[in-house]
This record gives C-alpha cells, structure tokens and sequence, in this order.
C-alpha cells in the first residue's frame, strides 16, 4: 500500500504499477501495452471525435488557432484539409514549453477514460506523417506504401482507402502502429497526379533544413510538424494553374480540387 500522495507523485515512474490497479484508470493501458492490440473500431472513432471536439474550446482553441494561421486558413478549412488541419493541430503543434495538445489531454483525462481510450491516444502519440507511394493495393484489407522521403516500405492495414485509391497514388499520410500491424491513423490527403512532384520536392527540400536545427529526430516527426506544406503547395498551384480554372466558376473550381483530392 502507498498513500494518495505517493501515488499520484510517482505512479507509473517510481512505482512499477500492476496493470490493474483501480487507482490507475484509463492509465491501465500505459502499465499493459497489450491494450493496443485490442483497441474497438468505434472506440478509434470516439476518440479521434473527442480530441477534434477538445481543440474547439479551453486551451485547445490556442493549437486550433495557430493551426490555422499554419495552414493559411481565414476561417473554417475545406473538406479536403480539414482532417489533416486537425490531426496537425492535436498531433504534431507544440506550444511555448514544448507540449502537444495530445499530451496536455492524456495528462489531463487519462484516469477518466477507458483504458482503450488511452491506448488510442498513446497510438496518436507515436504516429508520424510522410507522403508515400501506393505500391500495392489489397482491396478490404490494406495497402503498400513506400516512404518518397527515405525509401522505405510499409505495409499497413485499411479498409475504406483501398477501394478509392490506385497503384501509383500519392498519399500524405499519417501512420502509426496499433497492435501487431501498422496503420492509418489520422487524416490523409490523396495528392493529385498534377501536383505530386512539386509536393515530394517542396516537403523533402524543408524536411533536409530542419534536420540541421532537429539533429537525431525522425523525417516521420519532423515531415508532421510540416503537414501545413503539402496543403499550402497544393492551393499554391491550384491557383496557377489557369489551365485548370479556364471557364470555371468559383464553385465549380472548388469542387473540382475537391474531387481530385478526396474523390
């Protein structure tokens, strides 16, 4: 036995918990990695739903707020970028000291929650983004990716991408490893064919500059940090492209982008 104050100073640090303590809560998924590999679709989504929801109101609506000046974004984001907006904002944004709003929630809530809750936020935690090449396509079960920035391959589990997306396909995407597989875990943008070779260099040339001022951290980390450059590079040349807007109303050529991006 150890008193409340023990507890809450040292749980987890200097005092090897038992996964199930009651004490721990949701932070039972911290003690038993074995959690992750048991996570429920629907708890995935209700977690996801909840952080999104966070960024809307306390200090969340700070990250929300940078996000957005990040993104070049005056008011509320269009569809296509919302999803990586977010996932940027709760992910990969770090404030003054450091801290991602993911961390700030964890701390916060992680006793209330479920330990799956937890374990989903842990999973968040350790996901990282790249643009990647559909290699291989394995309708309702996942695809091949390769890594444009370092060459490496992944296969990861998916369901719903497989029967929209195409060998050859270029995907900005975060992914993370929930259990025993690796998967997409936040949003994506699918990048049009038109746009692809100035989105890899754009991305590859700013991720070689920060690894001079972030020596030993991952392309994976630092290329989320930058999530806002794909995003930004494809509005960029979507408006330079007059080609493409020739004859087109304001409308019409939002949901041409639209489609293009998310089909």
């Amino acid at each position: 036995m150890v008193c409340s104050q023990c507890c809450g100073a040292h749980r987890l640090a200097e005092i090897e918990c038992p996964p199930k303590c009651s004490w721990l809560g949701g932070l039972q998924a911290v003690a038993d990695p074995g959690f992750t590999k048991e996570i429920p679709q629907e708890v995935w989504e209700e977690t996801l739903d909840m952080l999104f929801e966070e960024l809307g109101r306390g200090y969340g609506s700070s990250y929300m707020g940078t996000a957005l000046v990040d993104f070049d974004v005056e008011e509320e984001p269009d569809d296509w970028e919302a999803e990586v907006l977010l996932s940027y904002a709760c992910i990969a944004l770090r404030d003054q000291s450091g801290q991602r709003f993911i961390d700030r929630f964890l701390e916060a809530h992680a006793r209330d929650l479920s330990p799956h809750h937890v374990a989903t936020l842990r999973v968040l935690q350790d996901s990282w983004v790249s643009l990647f090449n559909v290699v291989a396509v394995n309708e309702g079960v996942g695809l091949e990716l390769e890594n444009l920035i370092d060459g490496e391959r992944w296969v990861v589990k998916e369901n719903l991408l497989t029967s929209q997306i195409e060998v050859g396909d270029h995907l900005f995407a975060w992914i993370g490893e929930r259990g025993d597989h690796m998967e997409l875990t936040a949003g994506s943008i699918l990048v049009p064919e038109a746009y692809q070779n100035a989105v890899r260099e754009d991305l590859t040339e700013a991720i070689e500059r920060e690894r001079e001022s972030q020596p030993g951290v991952q392309d994976g980390v630092i290329a989320a940090e930058l999530a806002w450059l794909p995003v930004r590079t494809i509005k960029e040349l979507h408006i330079e492209r007059p080609s493409f807007l020739d004859g087109l109303d304001d409308d019409t050529v939002d949901d041409e982008l639209h489609e293009e991006l998310i089909g």
